[in-house]
């Protein structure tokens, strides 16, 4: 039962946050619910689980900053082949970062939940990605339908 009503909740917010751009925090709270009803997590789970996987995020949001900006450095037109080298050894040196930090987070969960709810926890993470992904892109394809309709209508009214 409180699985529905999670999913229930997952879904309503989900609604909700799609009728307009989502904030930031409406996306984090479509994922706790998710991965909340996904992994089944009872409240007492939950309390150990939620500071950890959120440690983890702020680790990570650190390390995606730190790409985004090396990536649009990687962009600079007045790129030379010295700072390219230079770059691109940041890169690797950020994706090694961002393994490390996931399996240092890995053994974490596993002290916390089981084996199989640890491989369902990374599922769920993809999962909610495409997801949210999908649904980003079907509210884009769906403006872009009505402006197009919009459109039409303007040069059907002109016509006549």
């Amino acid at each position: 039962m409180k699985n529905i009503k999670l999913l229930g909740l997952f879904m309503l917010v989900s609604i909700m946050a799609f009728a307009q751009r989502p904030s930031k925090e409406d996306i984090a709270s479509m994922k706790i619910a998710y991965i909340t009803e996904k992994l089944s997590l009872k409240p007492a789970e939950a309390e150990k689980f939620w500071p950890v996987y959120n440690e983890m995020n702020e680790q990570m949001d650190i390390i995606r900053k730190e790409q985004r900006e090396l990536h649009h450095k990687l962009k600079s037109e007045e790129l030379t082949d010295k700072d390219a080298k230079s770059l691109m050894g940041q890169s690797f040196e950020l994706k090694e970062r961002e393994l490390q930090l996931k399996k240092t987070y890995h053994d974490k969960f596993m002290n916390i939940l089981s084996p199989v709810r640890v491989a369902q926890l990374h599922h769920a993470e993809q999962e909610f990605k495409r997801h949210l992904i999908k649904e980003i892109r079907d509210k884009a394809r769906s403006e872009k339908g009505m402006e197009r309709e919009k459109l039409q209508h303007e040069r059907a009214k002109k016509m006549k």
